[in-house]
């Protein structure tokens, strides 16, 4: 046989493998992104906005919302009016809204761990809409805005 031919044998049937396992894999994808229970997906029924942050931003931040890590890929923004989050993907499928969630929303708060340090778990909505878990350095930062129970949290190693 042909070389060539071999050659083109091959190259079809990597691309069919290649072709079932992204059909076998989308939709464990897109509910991983999109239809994670508390995540994302339920804040931004909740939260989306398409407002644009006025006060202090930060990108590349780590957080979890619900179940999922988004993982360097978030602007955090602090104003007055709330916590501002985007998620920065450059896959447009995977895009999430950005939020912007009022610190009335903010109801409670739990000691958790992110990458092995200290971290905050925080539950947003009454009734609990979803939940965000955010390193200590950027709850210190949010403090501010929060009732005093909750700002309180971690203050002293809470």
């Amino acid at each position: 046989m042909d070389p060539r031919w071999l050659n083109l044998l091959l190259f079809l049937a990597v691309l069919v493998a290649c072709a079932i396992a992204f059909a076998l894999l989308l939709p464990i994808v897109w509910k991983h992104f999109k239809g994670a229970r508390g995540g994302w997906g339920a804040l931004a029924r909740a939260y989306a906005t398409t407002e644009k942050p006025t006060g202090e931003t930060w990108r590349r931040q780590s957080i979890v919302a619900g179940l999922i890590l988004y993982r360097f890929c978030v602007t955090v923004g602090i104003d007055r009016s709330g916590l501002y989050l985007a998620v920065m993907t450059p896959l447009r499928l995977l895009r999430q809204p950005p939020l912007l969630i009022p610190w009335n929303a903010f109801q409670s708060v739990e000691p958790a761990r992110l990458f092995w340090r200290r971290a905050a778990l925080i539950s947003l909505g009454d009734p609990r809409v979803g939940t965000l878990t955010v390193p200590m350095d950027l709850y210190d930062r949010v403090r501010r805005y929060l009732p005093k129970p909750l700002a309180s949290f971690g203050a002293t190693g809470g």
